[in-house]
């Protein structure tokens, strides 16, 4: 094989090779969080329409604090304050549920 056709495989090798990673990581990250993904798609078919809240709700308070710089979460919350993310307030037709209807995955 000339070096020239050898030079253009290289490549080519090297991106199969990254997005077969990139393909397995994002399986196993799947396989790993089937339950949240299971329990948000059931919410998703009760609600139509989940909001922060209902997302905490399922999967429990973020992990991390933010520090320094505003992310998006934390500009959301700024201009949105307890509020959900279809625009109403808590106790509102967008964050009423059943109690006891669902617990934090994982509790």
């Amino acid at each position: 094989m000339p070096q020239s056709m050898q030079a253009t495989c290289v490549p080519g090798k090297h991106a199969r090779a990254l997005v077969s990673h990139a393909y397995a990581s994002t399986l196993a990250i799947v396989e790993e969080k089937r339950e949240f993904i299971n329990a948000m798609a059931d919410l998703l078919l009760e609600k139509e329409v989940i909001g922060l809240d209902d997302i905490e709700g399922l999967l429990g308070p973020r992990p991390f604090a933010s520090t320094g710089e505003l992310r998006n979460i934390d500009r959301y919350r700024k201009h949105n304050p307890g509020g959900d993310q279809d625009g109403s307030k808590k106790g509102g037709q967008g964050s009423k549920r059943k109690k006891g209807a669902r617990k934090p995955v994982g509790s």
